[in-house]
């Protein structure tokens, strides 16, 4: 294992001002090299280790604060992903875990995010990309904990606190949106993986060999829309488009 110290170019912060931990689970030294290169000038406090036993030894340490971000391959020496993703956010819930695989099946994403995974990375990826992901990561860390410490101050404080001009609870409104939208981003991601499930199912009974051409058929057929089905949606796009006009008017 080893920690990197870099020079960060705009990293992000905790809400106690600490530098930003982020733990790095890859057994492949190459590719970990090049996660490593590519993230720690951002965010210095970047921790990697190789296998999974060691990431579970760093997660545990009761002397080591919780990582705000864990990138953790599914396939490891020793402990897996999916052995790790529960131990992280078991010592810290507002952890971010992305879990990261060569594996193309869907079912591995959809039950990752089911476990409470942030995000589910399929290899190969743009290393550029990776940073993007990890920052909104990062991002939604920080409006958590923001959100965290603003909530403790409003319970704490005296009642004049509690007043909706006040900066604070202004602040607080603001904190409350922006993490109430990265939720809202949070499902949608979700149900985006549900519909990719659903698809992959579908065009694996098309092609297994199986099928002997009745059930693409069937499919085919079943997809295709009746004359009183189209007739309903054309009625539906016709209110839309008068409700809008009717908006538009207002």
């Amino acid at each position: 294992m080893s920690a990197h110290s870099f020079s960060p170019k705009s990293s992000l912060a905790s809400p106690a001002n600490e530098p930003t931990r982020i733990l790095v689970v890859e057994d492949n030294d190459a590719l970990r090299e090049a996660i490593v290169l590519a993230l720690a000038p951002r965010w210095p406090g970047l921790i990697d280790v190789a296998d999974g036993d060691a990431a579970l030894t760093r997660i545990r340490d009761p002397e080591s604060p919780s990582f705000h971000v864990v990138l953790c391959d599914l396939h490891l020496p020793g402990a897996s992903g999916d052995t790790i993703q529960p131990a992280a956010l078991e010592r810290d819930p507002d952890t971010a875990f992305l879990l990261m695989t060569a594996d193309a099946s869907v079912d591995s994403a959809v039950s990752a995010m089911a476990a409470g995974a942030f995000d589910f990375i399929q290899k190969p990826f743009d290393l550029a990309q990776l940073e993007v992901r990890v920052a909104r990561a990062v991002e939604h860390v920080r409006l958590r904990g923001e959100l965290s410490e603003l909530r403790n101050q409003v319970a704490g404080a005296p009642g004049d606190f509690v007043v909706a001009n006040s900066p604070s609870m202004q602040s607080a409104v603001e904190t409350a949106q922006r993490v109430s939208r990265e939720a809202e981003l949070d499902k949608q991601r979700s149900e985006t993986v549900r519909f990719n499930t659903a698809h992959l199912e579908q065009a694996r009974e098309r092609v297994s060999p199986r099928n002997d051409g009745r059930t693409t058929a069937l499919a085919k057929k079943k997809s295709e829309p009746t004359g009183a089905e189209r007739s309903r949606r054309s009625q539906q796009m016709l209110r839309s488009l008068r409700q809008g006009a009717h908006l538009c008017t207002l």
